[in-house]
C-alpha cells in the first residue's frame, strides 16, 4: 500500500542530499538511512530487520514526490517473508512504519528548505 506525497525544496535534489535529509530526521529515532541498489527503490529507512519502509523519489514538472512503502530490509527476512503467513504478520507493521515516515516526513517539511 505505497503512500506518495509531495515535498518542496528551494533547491534540486539528488539521491544523496535526499538520504541526507531523510537521515537526519529519522537518525533520532534510531532508525538508519541507506542508499539502495534495489531495482525500483532509492532509499531505504530500516527500523529493524523486518520492518522497513523503501523510498522511491520522483520528479514531475519542478515538483518532488516521494512514494513510500513497505519493506523487509534483511535479505534473509524477505527470503522468509515469502508466503502468506508472514506477510499477514508484517503488513499490520509496515502500514504502521509507513505510516509513521509519511507523517514524520511532512511535519519536517522545513528540513527540506534549509
Amino acid at each position: 500500500m505505497a503512500r506518495k506525497i509531495e515535498i518542496t525544496t528551494k533547491e534540486t535534489l539528488t539521491k544523496e542530499v535526499l538520504k541526507d535529509y531523510l537521515d537526519t530526521i529519522f537518525s533520532p529515532f534510531g532508525y538508519e538511512a541507506y542508499l539502495s541498489s534495489l531495482i525500483g527503490v532509492d532509499i531505504v529507512i530500516k527500523k529493524n530487520d523486518w520492518i522497513g519502509a523503501t523510498i522511491k523519489w520522483k520528479t514531475k514538472h519542478d515538483k518532488n514526490y516521494l512514494t513510500i512503502g513497505g519493506f523487509s530490509p534483511s535479505t534473509m527476512a524477505r527470503l522468509l517473508v515469502y508466503g502468506i503467513l508472514p506477510i499477514l504478520i508484517l503488513l499490520p507493521k509496515w502500514l504502521r512504519f509507513e505510516k509513521e515516515i509519511e507523517s514524520t516526513i511532512k511535519e519536517n517539511q522545513v528540513i527540506f528548505n534549509t
